[in-house]
């Protein structure tokens, strides 16, 4: 069975970089955790250079980072990092909406609300994990309405990153279902093709958990130089 997996990744460095990155994400490695082959090997069934080689592509894309002599370790989360990821998501979302306006149809909506009632039919008292992804799902679904293909890797690069990265459970509560409305909002806006209502609500939808992550995060750091 794993070997039908790997397959269905391609090479075996494909599967290893898939893999580690789903360890990543269920917090089966976390920031600043030293990363041991042989962990990876056994867990994986791999041998060390497919791992290697995905550590090697992970750490151009952000996620590890290497020590001569000392290995790979999980990169840890940078306030500043997460503040320009943050913000670059503003701009660029934001500015796709005049493709998402004019490229619009019936079948691009229709997946878009689709990701918006998947979004809105999770319960969930506090932004964990799988609501973090719904919300990653719409706002990437969005972006395809615009049907700018280089616009909607940056934007599928930008969540996937966000995902990985850090955890929106430092918003509060009040947060999701205002955040399950303002999707319902920005929809409408769109249909109507009302590009400034539409740009308003996305920029202040899109900044709304800014205060609250980054806060979280410097109380975190806080704690942990204590």
């Amino acid at each position: 069975m794993l070997a039908n997996l790997r397959n269905s990744f391609g090479s075996t460095t494909d599967f290893a970089y898939q893999k580690i990155k789903e360890l990543i994400l269920r917090g089966k490695l976390s920031p600043g955790q030293k990363i041991l082959y042989n962990d990876l090997e056994a867990r994986l069934n791999l041998s060390k250079t497919p791992i290697i080689s995905a550590l090697n592509r992970l750490e151009s894309e952000g996620y590890v980072y290497s020590k001569k002599n000392a290995g790979y370790f999980i990169k840890e989360i940078n306030v500043e990092e997460v503040i320009q990821v943050l913000e670059a998501r503003v701009i660029l979302e934001v500015a796709n909406l005049d493709n998402v306006i004019k490229n619009q149809n019936s079948s691009a909506m229709k997946n878009l609300e689709k990701a918006y009632s998947e979004y809105l039919s999770y319960n969930s008292q506090i932004f964990d994990r799988k609501k973090s992804f719904l919300n990653s799902k719409f706002h990437v679904q969005l972006s395809r309405v615009g049907k700018n293909e280089f616009i909607i890797r940056y934007i599928e690069h930008l969540y996937e990153w966000i995902d990985l990265r850090f955890r929106f459970s430092a918003v509060p509560p009040v947060r999701i279902k205002k955040s399950e409305t303002e999707h319902g909002e920005i929809i409408k806006s769109i249909r109507e093709k009302n590009n400034r209502m539409a740009s308003k609500l996305l920029r202040n939808h899109l900044r709304a958990p800014i205060p609250f992550i980054i806060n979280n995060l410097k109380n975190e750091e806080s704690i942990s130089t204590f």
